[in-house]
């Protein structure tokens, strides 16, 4: 039995052929990802866009996958992981890259102590946007 399946079963969740190969894709493809390109990359098997975004939003509520704002307008989606990393995203090319340690403890109790209406970060998300080595070798 897969890594997959084992999950699958874990969340009580039928294990479909869908629900499969979204899981596979997103194991061996460590970047966040839209609906769209998903689909595309899973055409092969005849999957439509909704049905890979209605898995995708079922999968993110069970806390499987998180969203991932890229300034898009699309929603990319990647395995929850563990370690808590972010992105860096080339505006010219679209390049992903991730990132760690981004010291969010500092930059939560700073936000905190000048907020006058929140007590308490629960959770928090953190894109850069810039330009990549080569994009920017080739202005």
């Amino acid at each position: 039995m897969s890594r997959s399946e084992k999950l699958l079963r874990s969340l009580k969740l039928k294990t479909t052929p869908t629900r499969l190969a979204i899981l596979v894709f997103l194991q061996t493809h460590h970047k966040p990802v839209s609906a769209q390109t998903l689909a595309e990359k899973l055409g092969k098997n005849a999957i439509d866009q909704a049905t890979v975004y209605r898995n995708l939003t079922n999968l993110e509520e069970l806390g499987v996958v998180r969203r991932v704002e890229l300034k898009s307008n699309r929603a990319f989606f990647e395995l929850k992981s563990n370690k808590d990393h972010h992105h860096i995203i080339c505006v010219s090319c679209g390049l992903i890259e991730d990132f760690y340690n981004c010291n969010i403890d500092k930059v939560a109790v700073s936000a905190l102590k000048n907020s006058k209406r929140f007590a308490k970060v629960s959770e928090h998300s953190l894109e850069l946007f810039g330009l990549c080595k080569q994009c920017e070798a080739n202005l």
